[in-house]
Order: C-alpha cells, then structure tokens, then sequence
C-alpha cells in the first residue's frame, strides 16, 4: 500500500496495522482466536480503538470473511493449476470449462462482497471515496473507472 497515502490518513494506516496483526495471529492460531487478539492488542496499543469497541462483533465477522475469502481465493488457484495439469483429452477439457466458469462465478462474488465490505468499513471509519478508490486500484485491480462505478454503488451519503 502507498506508504504516503498511509501517512496523510492515519485511520487507513492504523487499519492496515491491524490487518497486518492479524495475519502474524492467524500463522500460530485459529483464524477466529487471531482475529479476537488482533482486536485486543489493537485496543490495547489505541489502534482503531474506539471503532474496536464499538463495533468489535462486525469487525471479527467482517475479518473472517475477508481472510476466509482470501484462502478460498488460493484454494481455487490450486484447484485451477490441477486441473489444467489433468487435462489431456477434449471430453476432459469440456468439463474443465464448465467447472472454471463456476469458479470464476463464484470468485467473481467473493470479490464484489471484499469490495463492497472495503467500501463500507472504509466509509465507517471516516476514509474519503478518493481513498476507497485507491484501495481499490491498489489492492482489488480496479481500474479508475471500475473504482468510480464501484463508489457509485456502494457509497452511502
């Protein structure tokens, strides 16, 4: 992420400290059990504290989701690699297209519901829509104008 655009927004930077605390968590214990001590530290070293304590069911649901998706999104690359490596014959092939369509359908949700959870957590703690659009074409491969299309959708006034 910009190491700038953290700088000028320290809700943006003390966010992505706690995503970062909570994948150090999730290496040594169950997702859930990190998420709850990531939240814990957080408040404890006044990183989104207030937020934390207001909203600290959402945030644990919300942050299993995400990482949840993120697995999911690694588990469908190694499926899609073993498939590829599998096919051989046009009957093979037939039925790998139908089963990558549902993938990428299923993937393509997976990535609407983190865009549109970023957009709304970032709402929420006070980030402006030119910061989600950053957000989205740094780290969910938006082009500007997706990002824009995105807000429109999205963004509660």
């Amino acid at each position: 992420m910009n190491e700038d655009l953290k700088e000028k927004c320290p809700v943006l930077k003390q966010y992505t400290q706690y995503v970062e605390q909570v994948r150090r968590n999730s290496a040594s214990m169950p997702l859930e059990q990190a998420v709850e001590a990531a939240i814990e530290y957080c408040i404890r070293q006044d990183i989104l504290k207030d937020f934390l304590l207001k909203q600290r069911a959402e945030v644990v649901k919300m942050s299993i989701f995400e990482y949840d998706e993120e697995r999911e999104m690694e588990l469908i690359r190694r499926d899609e690699r073993e498939i590829g490596e599998q096919i051989g014959a046009e009957k093979e092939r037939k039925k790998a297209e139908q089963e990558l369509k549902k993938v990428k359908e299923n993937l393509d949700k997976s990535q609407e519901n983190a865009v549109q959870s970023m957009i709304s957590l970032c709402q929420r703690l006070g980030g402006t829509k030119e910061q989600a659009i950053e957000e989205l074409q740094g780290n969910y491969g938006q082009t500007e104008e997706q990002a824009k299309e995105k807000i429109k959708t999205y963004w509660k006034e």
